[in-house]
């Protein structure tokens, strides 16, 4: 994942987590990062809970960078009859 320096965000808004039985699980990040840091953070971990105590998780890697250079590229769709 990467993210502008000083971003305003939850690192869990970012991603798309569900339960089956539990409308509202909790998502939570193991790891030390620092969002106002330019940096590379390794061995961070989202760790997604319901109410069970049922626990998923998945590594990751955050970038925090000055700029993010926007995609100007334009993809023409394809159709199909």
């Amino acid at each position: 994942m990467t993210v502008k320096i000083d971003d305003d965000i939850n690192l869990c808004d970012k991603i798309v987590y569900a339960d089956n039985y539990d409308n509202n699980p909790t998502c939570k990040i193991d790891g030390e990062y620092d969002l106002k840091t330019i940096g590379t953070y390794n061995n961070l971990k989202y760790i997604i809970a319901d109410a069970s105590g049922n626990e998923e998780s998945k590594n990751f890697t955050l970038n925090v960078v000055e700029d993010i250079e926007k995609n100007n590229n334009t993809i023409t769709p394809k159709y199909l009859n």
